[in-house]
C-alpha cells in the first residue's frame, strides 16, 4: 500500500473526568485514491496507562459500491514502538459510529483477507500523527 492521510483534529471534553482531549479523524488514501476512513481518540481511562482508541474503515477496491469494512483497535505503547490490539466493537469507543460500514469483531479480523491492510493503516496513522506518540509516550 502507498498510504497517505488527510486529517481533521477535534478537541472534546470527556464527560467522565472533565479532561479536554484530542480526536483526529480523516481519510485514508492508497496511491492517491480514496481507500477509507480513520478515527482516533487520544484519551481513555485505562489503569494500565494511556490507550488511544482507533477505528479504521476500508473500502473494497474490487467493489467500490460495497460498504466499507471496519475494525476497532486500541493503540498502546510498546517498548520502542506502538502496539495494536484488535478489539470487539462492543468494547470500542467508536461502537455507535454506524457510518463506518460493516463492523467486524476481533475473531473475524484475524481471519479477514485484508487483516494486513488494517494493520498497515493502523501503523501509518500512529506514526503519521505526532500527537499519537506524544500521548502514548509522554516526556
Amino acid at each position: 500500500m502507498d498510504l497517505s492521510l488527510d486529517q481533521q483534529p477535534i478537541n472534546l471534553t470527556c464527560p467522565g473526568c472533565d479532561t479536554e482531549f484530542l480526536i483526529v479523524r480523516g481519510s485514508v488514501y492508497d496511491a492517491g485514491e480514496p481507500a477509507g476512513l480513520f478515527l482516533i481518540a487520544l484519551h481513555g481511562h485505562s489503569p494500565g496507562g494511556p490507550v488511544a482508541h482507533l477505528a479504521i474503515a476500508l473500502r473494497d477496491s474490487e467493489d467500490e459500491a460495497s460498504d466499507p469494512t471496519a475494525v476497532a483497535m486500541d493503540v498502546v505503547p510498546a517498548s520502542d514502538d506502538f502496539g495494536f490490539v484488535v478489539i470487539d466493537w462492543r468494547d470500542s469507543t467508536w461502537q455507535t459510529e454506524s457510518y463506518l460500514g460493516v463492523r467486524i469483531d476481533r475473531e473475524e479480523v484475524l481471519e479477514h483477507p485484508r487483516r494486513e491492510d488494517f494493520l498497515a493503516v493502523a501503523g501509518y496513522v500512529a506514526k503519521s500523527l505526532p500527537e499519537v506518540g506524544e500521548y502514548l509516550f509522554p516526556s
